[in-house]
């Protein structure tokens, strides 16, 4: 089990809120509409705990799915509520057609998704020195991801929130890595800073 230092879990936070900030501009960007975007927690969890985190977002139904290897190998999930994303979609696409909204809703998820998650697995792996390549995000709905919990030991828990056109949405990332240990991040975290 991960002990829960918070040096650097403050440390990684304001990382995390860095890298966000940076895809927050990219989206405002994208998007022509003004996108915050923080990190307001973070929390590792090992073994069962992963479990009994994710049974308390069970409501966190649509996700970005995106793998990355190299240095570092693992998945990374953005996880919202259905009718999150329904709301992100409403601000952020007010002025696409009715007739295309599923399909642009799924790009524009997947772009959002692989925007933030390239955000905060950069973040990390420039603490490692890392160099990292990612897959092709993969949009999931009406998931129990009970398989990407089941072979992981370690994972880092984020709580992430948008903040758009007065609208506040709730969202969950989680990052799993096959080979690096959160402990030796961790020690890295306190080390540099």
């Amino acid at each position: 089990m991960i002990k829960q230092n918070p040096i650097a879990i403050d440390i990684l936070r304001e990382l995390m809120n860095m890298g966000v900030g940076k895809a927050a501009n990219s989206l405002n960007q994208l998007f022509g509409t003004h996108i915050e975007f923080t990190i307001p927690w973070i929390n590792f969890y090992g073994g069962q705990g992963i479990l009994s985190k994710w049974k308390e977002c069970e409501e966190l139904n649509t996700a970005v799915e995106m793998k990355f290897n190299g240095d570092l190998t693992g998945t990374a999930l953005l996880c919202f509520k259905r009718d999150d994303v329904k709301k992100i979609f409403n601000g952020i696409l007010s002025g696409v057609a009715p007739e295309d909204l599923e399909i642009t809703q799924d790009s524009a998820l997947s772009e959002v998704g692989n925007i933030v998650i390239n955000a905060v697995t950069g973040s990390i792996s420039n603490i490692a020195e890392a160099q990292i390549e990612y897959q092709i995000p993969q949009i999931v709905k009406n998931f129990e991801n009970k398989q990407f919990l089941s072979n992981q030991t370690e994972v880092i828990c984020l709580g992430a929130n948008f903040q758009f056109q007065e609208q506040k949405v709730n969202s969950l990332i989680m990052l799993s890595f096959e080979e690096y240990s959160l402990g030796t991040m961790i020690g890295e975290l306190v080390n540099k800073f």
